[in-house]
Order: C-alpha cells, then structure tokens, then sequence
C-alpha cells in the first residue's frame, strides 16, 4: 500500500476551490474507489475524486513510480491547508482521515494487525 499525503491553497489564481479533501488515483483505483465510499462517514467534509489534481495535471508521478510500478494499491490525499492551519485542525484530520483510509483498507483485504500502524497520543 502506498498512500501519499499532500496539501493545497484555497484558492488559486483568484479562484476559491471549494473541495476540502481530494482522493486523487491514476490508473489503479482501488484505494481511491475504497475511500470514496466511505466518504458519507464525514458528512460536514467536500471530498471529491481527483481534485483539485488529477493525473492530467502530472501529479502522480510517485503514485506510477512506486505504486504502479510495484504493484501496490495506492491513493494521493490533498487536503486544503486552511484544514490544517492549527494543531487542533491537524489533529481533527488525522482523525477524519482514518475514517476513510481503516475502512477502505479492511475492505481491500489489507487492514493492519492490531497495534500496527497506530501512533501513542
């Protein structure tokens, strides 16, 4: 599994993006697919498929490069770093995303053993 974590403005050249989480993929779109759908845990969040990104934008040269490549599922998360301006609000992500990303992995087969993978708070 690969999973590349990644942040972007709120707005760009004048334009405000109203997406708040993107769950970007090139070819291989089964974690992205996984997470997507365990999308309506976070109702209060926009999360959108590959925005405000995507492969035609050439921003998935690592997810090719060792993913692809290697065989491994594998996703792109952008977050809008407004979310992420306060350690609070890094904290209330790191939550919100392993709604989605726990989820996904156990229904991809690949969900950690007990104890891996987890922080100390």
């Amino acid at each position: 599994m690969l999973i590349t974590i990644h942040s972007f403005t709120p707005s760009f050249h004048g334009q405000a993006r109203t997406v708040e989480i993107g769950i970007l993929h090139d070819v291989d779109r089964r974690m992205a697919d996984a997470m997507l759908a365990q999308a309506t845990r976070l109702p209060h969040r926009r999360i959108e498929r590959n925005a405000p990104y995507g492969p035609e934008d050439g921003v998935t040269h690592s997810l090719k490069r060792h993913g692809i490549d290697n065989g491994l599922a594998n996703v792109m998360i952008e977050i809008r770093n407004d979310l992420l301006a306060t350690p609070e609000g890094e904290e209330a992500l790191a939550r919100e995303l392993s709604q989605l990303i726990r989820p996904a992995l156990t229904s991809l087969g690949m969900a950690p053993a007990a104890g891996e993978g987890q922080q100390d708070a």
